[in-house]
């Protein structure tokens, strides 16, 4: 573009100065024309006093020239004084003769010079426009040599596997993945469920061959906490659905909240290596795509909405300058005259019949040519752009894949320390109850009924629910929550390692879809560029070349 408007530039200058040219030659004729308006009053005047001198009678012709006669011999400096005076009259005619002439000659020269320097830039048209075209399109062409080798040197560069093998890891995963879901969904079952489950005992009418589970009575306090617990449990299970594989904040709250977890925060010496690890790799992931995805959007936008247009709009708007302009036919301008002296022009040898067809749409023209570019090199932008952008989303989704390992892991740690510290009271509260009742029994045998009162409010502040069943139930619910993070830490190692080859599948994927566009596009922008240049180096004429050549030797 800046070789291009280099020499549209000094084309423009060049024209520039035909303006100035002509008015000056206007000028001329204007002031050759008041010359000769002068001339023309003054022989006028001279011939007014002649024509009087003849009207006059014999008698006073003579009275006349006795007069002039005796003025001559009274004052000899009268005769000096008219003799001057003719003289010059002659003088000021002559030099108004001269100037004319001169003005007549100046302005012959300056035309032939005005008309030959017009010819000339109308005749070297052709050839400085088509070098113009020809630098852009050499330009366009190196790009396409660049982009299409840049594109091949990434695809061998990429790792492609087989068909059939991704074909068979494609298969498994769907497999693995369809089998994960539903044990996902039983396992979040599980752990909200710990230690929520109450026993009750069947209709009479069940089969009573089962093994009868007996329930627990329960009071209205209890029965609105256990209303409370089975809203947080269905909220848990609904968005574990609504994110199945892909947990996130709110996912591993909501199952927290489900289970009676308070305090979610996990301190670093609670992690694994391979958890700080995960951790940090799902956070480069989620920048990378973040900035990729940000890089497309403004892509789109500068491509496709730009401040100036759509760039495929600007695109063709200025190839349609450019086809005008190598046209060389005449285009007017606002109220300009629409017809042209042609027959004048052809005579002088300027060519303004578009004899190359760059205005044309017809089969074999430059027009057409153009046109096949123009249609070529922006045809798979935008389906590139939107390519490029569900490849994306997609690997978004192996990303939040990457995330729900950290999510997972972390649930599993706060859900075993949870019920380990419930295990912890449950067994100390017990404790401290059997020590209570056994000093209740020792005081109550040596009649200590003070010391009886005392720990036996002691005892009722320890609670009546504090039993060797709860702390029973208190250790099942931690074991249990040990084999749930067990479980859980398998579960998302399965996953992270189908999201890891998943995501370097797409990974190549983009890379692939992106170069195999790039190449096939820039191959066949190649040849319709190869074949626009031969047509632009068959429009110039020799005889145009010699022309050039010979008005314009520096620009060769």
């Amino acid at each position: 573009i800046e070789a291009v408007n280099a020499m549209l530039s000094a084309y423009v200058a060049d024209l520039s100065m035909v303006r100035p040219a002509v008015q000056a030659y206007l000028e001329g004729l204007r002031q050759l024309e008041n010359e000769k308006v002068v001339r023309d009053s003054v022989d006028e005047e001279l011939k007014a006093e002649s024509i009087d001198d003849s009207s006059q009678s014999l008698a006073d012709k003579i009275q006349a020239s006795l007069q002039e006669v005796k003025k001559q011999l009274t004052t000899a400096n009268n005769e000096s004084s008219r003799s001057s005076k003719s003289k010059k009259v002659d003088e000021r005619r002559y030099r108004q003769r001269q100037q004319i002439q001169s003005i007549e000659n100046r302005l012959l020269v300056n035309e032939a010079l005005l008309k030959d320097f017009m010819t000339t830039l109308c005749r070297t048209a052709p050839v400085r426009t088509a070098r113009m075209m020809s630098t852009y399109l050499e330009k366009e062409m190196a790009q396409c040599n660049a982009l299409h080798q840049a594109a091949v040197d990434m695809k061998a560069k990429i790792n492609i596997g087989s068909k059939e093998t991704l074909s068979k890891m494609i298969q498994r995963h769907h497999a693995e993945t369809k089998e994960d879901r539903n044990t996902e969904l039983k396992l979040v079952y599980k752990i909200v469920n710990i230690g929520n489950s109450k026993k009750f005992s069947k209709d009479n009418n069940e089969d009573a061959s089962e093994e009868i589970e007996k329930g627990v009575e329960l009071s209205q306090d209890m029965k609105e906490e256990e209303a409370r617990k089975t809203k947080l449990r269905d909220k848990a299970m609904n968005l574990c659905r609504d994110r199945i594989g892909r947990w996130d904040a709110k996912v591993a709250m909501a199952i927290m909240e489900a289970v009676g977890v308070s305090d979610a925060n996990v301190r670093v010496e609670e992690t694994t290596r391979d958890l700080r690890m995960v951790r940090k790799y799902a956070i480069g992931l989620r920048e990378n795509v973040e900035r990729c995805v940000e890089a497309l959007d403004l892509l789109r936008m500068s491509i496709l909405q730009g401040g100036a247009g759509d760039i495929r709009d600007l695109r063709h708007d200025f190839f349609g300058e450019m086809r005008s302009l190598l046209s060389l036919t005449f285009l007017p301008v606002d109220d300009e005259n629409n017809s042209l002296p042609f027959r004048l022009l052809q005579n002088e040898g300027i060519d303004i019949s578009d004899r190359n067809g760059w205005r044309s749409h017809s089969h074999g023209t430059c027009g057409n040519s153009i046109n096949a570019y123009i249609e070529t090199r922006d045809s798979g932008t935008e389906w590139l752009l939107e390519a490029l952008g569900e490849l994306l989303k997609e690997y978004n989704q192996r990303v939040e894949a990457v995330e729900s390992f950290v999510y997972m892991e972390c649930v599993g740690i706060q859900l075993e320390k949870h019920f380990s510290q419930a295990r912890a009271t449950a067994l100390a509260a017990f404790e401290k109850k059997t020590d209570i009742t056994s000093a209740i029994n020792i005081a109550t045998r040596k009649k200590m009924p003070v010391l009886v009162k005392e720990l036996q409010a002691k005892l009722v502040a320890v609670g009546a629910d504090v039993s060797h069943t709860t702390v029973k139930e208190a250790k099942e619910a931690h074991l249990e929550s040990k084999a749930f993070k067990q479980e859980l830490h398998d579960l998302a190692m399965r996953r992270l390692t189908r999201a890891r080859e998943t995501s370097t599948e797409r990974a190549i994927a983009l890379m692939n879809i992106w170069s195999k566009e790039e190449e096939g596009s820039a191959s066949t922008e190649k040849e319709i560029l190869e074949d626009l240049v031969m047509l632009l180096q068959k429009s110039v004429k020799k005889e145009d070349y010699s022309l050039y050549a010979k008005a314009c030797p520096a620009r060769i």
